[in-house]
């Protein structure tokens, strides 16, 4: 199985999805301000995981590169600057311009396929859905969305929902629009693709 983590931050996540892969599966990990990255790095190396390939990139809807806001007392608060307004990194929060990919120019480039896509990027999702589109359209992974605003329920119906895609919270209840149902929506939604798809 193959998962790509989203906003990996320092493996938190990421450690524990490449124990549940397996040493046959593999976790791509995305994390774009460098210092963190490094520090992803190193606990990849501590642990001794060796399915884990981490990229020090910010994933969006364009290959190149963007200002991304970054305050290192926050430091999993970090966003794209043009990306969901109603989420801010803090007070103190620097600008640094990071290195941008799209999951489609991923696997352009040779990456396998993900079976699971886990989307934690402050506000970024829609742009990351939207660089995603191939993959949505041929392999349909499933997508675990912690959501952080308004830009990423409109992502969820405009790039998910009208796939086939069915929605539910992590305790099971079934959303039909995040949009309308945003109230119930307030962490994270598990996005599972059509059956047809898989």
């Amino acid at each position: 199985m193959v998962v790509f983590d989203l906003g990996a931050n320092r493996g938190a996540v990421t450690l524990p999805l490449a124990r549940w892969v397996g040493p046959l599966g593999k976790v791509i990990a995305f994390e774009p301000v460098p210092d963190i990255c490094s520090a992803l790095r190193r606990n990849i190396a501590l642990n001794t995981a060796t399915n884990i390939q981490a990229e020090c990139a910010a994933v969006s809807d364009r290959v190149g590169s963007a200002e991304f806001l970054f305050a290192p007392t926050q430091p999993t608060c970090g966003k794209l600057v043009d990306v969901e307004p109603t989420s801010a990194p803090g007070n103190n929060a620097r600008s640094l311009r990071v290195r941008t990919v799209t999951l489609d120019s991923v696997i352009a480039g040779g990456a396998p396929v993900p079976h699971l896509i886990k989307i934690d990027v402050q506000g970024g999702g829609a742009a990351a859905l939207r660089g995603a589109r191939h993959i949505l359209d041929t392999t349909a992974p499933v997508i675990w969305f912690e959501l952080h605003g308004p830009e990423e329920h409109h992502a969820v119906r405009d790039e998910l929902v009208t796939r086939g895609y069915s929605l539910a919270t992590v305790d099971g209840r079934r959303i039909i629009d995040a949009v309308v149902d945003h109230e119930n929506v307030t962490t994270a939604l598990v996005c599972e693709p059509p059956a047809r798809s898989r």
